[in-house]
């Protein structure tokens, strides 16, 4: 089968199963070899991916085998839909499946198992918040109480599962709870009480279209009936049994009433009546192959043969009844040790699934400290980033002010020198060239107040006067060119 199928064709094999579940469901509980033939033939098709669908076939074939009284194959199938449902960490499946299992081993006479897994049960549903699932459960607990005859424990289940129904709204449950209230108080011999809650879930059955309940509550009302040798109402709610399980196509319940008809029968000495139903019954028996019922039968019919005097016969099935008694005695022996093989099996797997979380927990913590440290990394490299930036900024801020400072300095230094310069100039100008201008300003000076100087003398003041001059010039000449 190819693993890498269209949307289409994954779409295509998913209705064709569900489908084929549907088809199984109709067929169970009057064809149970059927049902179970159409499960085993889808589990074959399924892919190993296909786990959710795998899980609701083998509880499917589980059940078929149930219903058979068959508890040991039964309860290999829920186990085996178990370990997909742990693995599939599905907790509503996993919940139903503890359930099944619990009411395999109810069957059984296994009441400690039934009780430990129909407790998993309730902690599940109550975990996920399931108030109709965890009514369901309490009414469980309570029919094992009922098979324990504690009484007290076991109406108090059913009242708590009756509540719950009723706060969910669901009148199935509630007609179910109605009429195990009911079969407790026929076990306590408390029989007008039983025959108020029988007749309170038959009108509740009939508004609300619940069949099976009602058979259920005929069925009841029957056997109160006739304990108290009210044998044609006892009759009647065995013929209204009888009629809504052809309907229904239940098997099994009609199977029951036709054992009721025929021990009224039998005790009234209608014996014919009472092997024709008694034949019956074995018949569906057989076809459906529940060996409990098959026994009951037996017991029946040796009965009857025994009050016609037809002993022989009456012994071959008084020997049948207790071989088949004593197999299915065997076989829950053998149901308990499969049990604990089961529950080691279903341990080893749990440990293996705690080992496997642990794992992963381990893996998990080993990420989460990789990534803080990859992100401590990070931050520290960011850090550094910072710091270097801010670094980076105040050096160039110190750069700036140094700039600052050393061009306040040239400044500075420049105006000083300039001044310098200027006290320089003025210095040499006074020096040099104002003691020149001062003798060639003398020499001129007696040449003008003095008119009768001799030509020589005049000739020597003037060429004093020019050499002044030109001493003058030559001065200026210096100034200018050190300037």
């Amino acid at each position: 089968m190819k693993a890498d199928s269209s949307p289409n064709e994954s779409a295509s094999r998913s209705d064709l199963f569900d489908s084929l579940l549907r088809s199984a469901t109709v067929v169970l509980y009057f064809s149970p070899d059927s049902a179970r033939s159409i499960a085993l033939d889808a589990i074959e098709q399924l892919r190993t991916d296909q786990l959710d669908t795998r899980i609701r076939f083998l509880n499917l074939v589980g059940t078929s085998h149930h219903l058979q009284a068959n508890y040991s194959d039964a309860l290999g199938y829920y186990h085996d839909a178990l370990s997909y449902s742990l693995q599939l960490k599905d907790s509503t499946r996993t919940a139903n499946l503890y359930n099944n299992i619990g009411i395999a081993h109810l069957n059984t006479g296994n009441y400690k198992d039934a009780y430990d897994y129909f407790l998993q049960a309730l902690n599940k549903y109550e975990s996920l918040d399931q108030p109709r699932n965890i009514s369901s459960t309490r009414n469980n607990i309570g029919l094992l109480f009922r098979e324990l005859n504690n009484s007290d424990r076991a109406l108090e289940n059913f009242r708590l599962a009756r509540e719950g129904f009723t706060i969910a709204g669901d009148s199935v449950g509630i007609t179910a709870t109605l009429n195990n209230i009911g079969s407790v108080f026929v076990k306590d011999n408390q029989l007008d009480e039983a025959l108020g809650y029988f007749h309170e879930a038959s009108i509740l059955a009939t508004h609300s279209a619940n069949t099976f309940g009602l058979s259920v509550a005929h069925q009841g009302m029957a056997t109160v009936y006739q304990q108290q040798d009210s044998l044609e109402k006892a009759v009647f709610h065995f013929q209204q049994t009888i009629s809504i399980a052809d309907k229904i196509r239940q098997p099994f319940v009609k199977a029951n009433a036709f054992i009721g008809l025929s021990n009224i029968y039998m005790h009234e000495n209608q014996h014919l009546k009472a092997l024709n139903y008694a034949e019956d019954a074995l018949q569906i028996a057989i076809n459906i192959k529940n060996r409990v019922l098959e026994y009951e039968c037996y017991q029946t019919l040796s009965e009857i043969h025994e009050r016609t005097g037809n002993y022989q016969e009456g012994l071959d099935y008084h020997k049948r009844f207790h071989q088949l008694k004593e197999e299915l005695l065997n076989q829950t022996i053998v149901h308990q040790v499969h049990n604990l093989e089961l529950s080691s099996l279903s341990q080893t797997n749990q440990l293996q699934q705690l080992e496997l979380e642990r794992k992963e927990l381990a893996i998990s913590k080993k990420n989460n400290l990789l990534w803080f440290a990859v992100l401590v990394f990070i931050l520290a490299i960011t850090g550094l980033y910072f710091i270097y930036l801010n670094h980076r900024n105040r050096q160039r801020v110190k750069l700036q002010q140094t700039i600052i400072e050393l061009t306040e300095k040239k400044s500075h230094a420049a105006v000083e020198a300039e001044i310098q310069e200027r006290k320089r100039i003025g210095q040499e100008l006074h020096d040099g060239l104002g003691q020149l201008l001062s003798v060639a300003g003398l020499n001129v000076s007696v040449l003008q107040k003095k008119k009768d100087i001799a030509e020589p003398r005049r000739t020597e003041l003037l060429n004093a006067v020019m050499r002044s001059v030109d001493e003058a010039f030559s001065e200026v000449r210096n100034i200018s060119h050190n300037l």
